[in-house]
């Protein structure tokens, strides 16, 4: 959960509980300031 306070980082779980219903991939980075998200869904 992010520290950003109350409701902050629930995206990133229904993204994370998306992935996982699918049957993806789902990785995330911090990297020279900037947010990587890559997601891979089998449809």
């Amino acid at each position: 959960m992010s520290t950003r306070g109350k409701g902050h980082g629930l995206g990133m779980q229904s993204v994370s509980a998306f992935t996982d219903k699918t049957g993806g991939s789902l990785d995330c980075k911090w990297e020279n300031g900037s947010f990587y998200i890559i997601l891979f869904v089998k449809f």
